[in-house]
This record gives structure tokens, C-alpha cells and sequence, in this order.
């Protein structure tokens, strides 16, 4: 198949095309308060979104939507964009819905957008185009904001994409959908092996093996505290790696950083020679949001956010640091943690 070398080697067959001209954006839920959530209707959340590139159907919240209201329904091929976050790299996440279904809504932080039909692009290549790398890029451009990034329908409906024929596309859709099904039954095979897990870490940490355990008060073995506060305005594009709950989470969980902050070297010694730095074998656990995330600290050179996560150091040296991670992670030391969690509407842990 020849290409065209003036549009980065894209077959000649494929056809540009913007998006707007492929359909149009629809009203999401409006007009509700607090009180009409947590009952009624399903209606599609922002991490719903944000964390698939297919709709989960069975994962939603409810709203009440009244007989008379004129409410947007969702429907199959239907396309949604997150329009806020904190960073440019995670605004305008998409999602499409592949199930036939009634009475579904769309939360109000999302734009949905509804395909004029289905002979120029089909839902299922829909779902990877607007995660691929090209358009990511594009719409990473598009983000405006300081402290919060946000993003623009209208610019979203301007970008230009090329679209293979249809047969090609549906081609392109079987193999990475076949991709997917693999790293779910992979995924599968690690949760039911990290539940066994969490069993026999259960038992060892209520029974022992032969000589029983004693506890201790975790403020007895080490210290707890958390960092100084840096300001936004301290971020820099290039310095020290200045991590948040998100990126302390993805670091427990060994996933690679998409995007981090930054504050400059001479901040952090500053910081370092009055308050230090975490160290290896120090450990942080989140402390807001997703509460219990529990890091091991494997580096050094680093600095992160205060009040979202707490600060574990100066740990005894007779405790060893991979039982003590282990000891936090199972269901024993994440019942207590979430037990002394305060607050109402989002829970945090505290130092005391």
C-alpha cells in the first residue's frame, strides 16, 4: 500500500477529516443538586471515564431524574471527554459506551459526543483513536489553566484526524480489542493471586509461625510527620521530582510515571538541610483520597506534597522495612488505618 510521505507515512487511502465533522456534542445532567444523587438513575461517572477506554456499565452512581425533566441519554457509540484535571497530560481522557442500554445519563464534569453514524468511524476504533498517542498529543495542547487545567468542546471539535477505510478499522479494533482481553485475564490471575495473598498475610500477621508476634505503637518505632508545604507557584519545568498521592501510588504499584512537577535543586537542599528527604527504607502512605497506598521509598532525590501523604522515618533498625511494607498492606493494618481516617465527605488520615 503506498503512502503519502507529506502526511508522516499515512496510507493514501486514509482520509482526513475533523472531528466535528463526524458528529456533534450533546447536554450532559444539569440542574441538579446534592440531593437528587445517590438514588434514581445510573448515570456514567468522571473515573469511569477516566480509567477505561470502554464504559463499564456496571460501575455507576445513580441520580434522580424526573418524568418530566428533558435529560440527555446516553447511547451505543457514544463518545465521552473528561474536561478538567490537574494536569494538561490527564484532561480530555475519553471513553466510549459499547452497550445497548436505557436510561443511562452523563455526569457534568464530561462533554458527550454522539456520532452523525457509523460509515466514516465505528465505536469500537473510536475507543483507541482518542487514546492514542497522535490525538493525546493534540488535546494535551488544548489544555488551559494554572491551577487547574480545563478543556474546550469547541477546540476539541476543531482537531483533525484521519481515518482509516472502515474494513481496516474494524481490523485495527479485533487486534487491540483481542490485546485487551489477554491483559484482562491477566489481571484477573493477579488479583485472585494478590487475594491469596492477602490471606496468608492474614494469618501470618495474627498467628505468626513459631514464636507468635507482640505489637507495637508505630510512633514508638519510628516518626511519623509529613512534608513543608511548596506552593504551585515553587513548581519549576525541570529540578527535583515532586510527587503527589498519584505518583506515590503509581510508584507502589511500580507503574511509570506519565507526568510529574517539579521544584528546583536549590529548594530542595534548602528543605533537605533544615527538614530532610526521605530516604530509602522510609516509607510514605497516602493519606487522602485513596487512603493505605503504602510506598517503600526504593530512591532517593526526591521530595512530594504535604497533607496528602504521610512521612514514615527514622524507623527502628531492628525492624525489618519489607515485613513492616507487608504488616501495612494487609487487611489487619488497612482496617485500622481506615478506622482513624476523620472527615465526612472525603476521609483523611492524620499524624496523631
Amino acid at each position: 500500500m503506498k503512502t503519502n510521505t507529506a502526511q508522516k507515512n499515512i496510507p493514501s487511502v486514509w482520509i482526513p477529516t475533523k472531528v466535528g465533522d463526524l458528529g456533534s456534542t450533546y447536554i450532559v445532567l444539569r440542574s441538579k443538586n446534592k440531593s437528587d444523587f445517590g438514588y434514581g438513575l445510573p448515570f456514567i461517572t468522571y473515573m469511569n471515564i477516566f480509567s477505561n477506554s470502554k464504559i463499564d456499565k456496571n460501575r455507576f452512581d445513580l441520580v434522580n431524574v424526573g418524568a418530566e425533566e428533558n435529560q440527555s441519554k446516553v447511547k451505543y457509540g457514544d463518545v465521552f471527554f473528561t474536561v478538567s484535571s490537574e494536569t494538561p497530560e490527564e484532561v480530555g481522557m475519553s471513553s466510549v459506551f459499547l452497550d445497548e442500554v436505557d436510561n443511562y445519563y452523563l455526569n457534568s464534569f464530561c462533554f458527550g459526543f454522539r456520532l452523525n453514524d457509523f460509515t466514516s468511524l465505528i465505536p469500537e476504533y473510536a475507543r483507541y483513536l482518542f487514546r492514542g498517542q497522535d490525538f493525546r498529543s493534540k488535546i494535551i495542547k488544548l489544555a488551559q489553566g494554572s491551577t487547574r487545567f480545563n478543556l474546550s468542546k469547541e477546540r476539541v471539535l476543531s482537531l483533525e484526524i484521519t481515518l482509516p477505510p472502515i474494513k481496516e478499522q474494524q481490523k485495527i479494533a479485533e487486534i487491540l480489542g483481542a490485546v485487551d482481553e489477554d491483559i484482562t485475564k491477566t489481571q484477573e490471575v493477579i488479583e485472585a493471586t494478590e487475594k491469596l495473598k492477602r490471606g496468608l498475610m492474614q494469618q501470618l500477621f495474627t498467628r505468626g509461625i513459631d514464636d507468635g508476634i507482640s505489637e507495637l505503637e508505630l510512633g514508638k518505632i519510628s516518626k511519623v510527620t509529613s512534608s513543608k508545604r511548596i506552593m504551585r507557584s515553587e513548581y519549576v519545568e525541570n529540578g527535583v521530582p515532586f510527587y503527589r498521592s498519584k505518583e506515590v501510588i503509581e510508584k507502589a504499584k511500580g507503574i511509570k510515571h506519565n507526568s510529574i512537577f517539579y521544584i528546583s535543586q536549590d529548594r530542595f537542599d534548602e528543605i533537605e538541610k533544615k527538614f530532610g528527604a526521605p530516604h530509602i527504607g522510609d516509607i510514605l502512605i497516602t493519606a487522602v483520597g485513596t487512603i493505605g497506598v503504602v510506598y517503600l521509598v526504593d530512591e532517593e532525590g526526591f521530595y512530594f506534597k504535604d497533607g496528602n501523604l504521610l512521612w514514615i522515618k527514622d524507623i527502628d533498625k531492628s525492624l525489618d522495612k519489607s515485613y513492616l511494607k507487608y504488616y501495612m498492606n494487609s487487611e489487619i493494618f488497612q482496617k485500622r488505618v481506615l478506622g482513624t481516617a476523620i472527615g465526612s465527605n472525603q476521609k483523611a488520615l492524620t499524624i496523631e
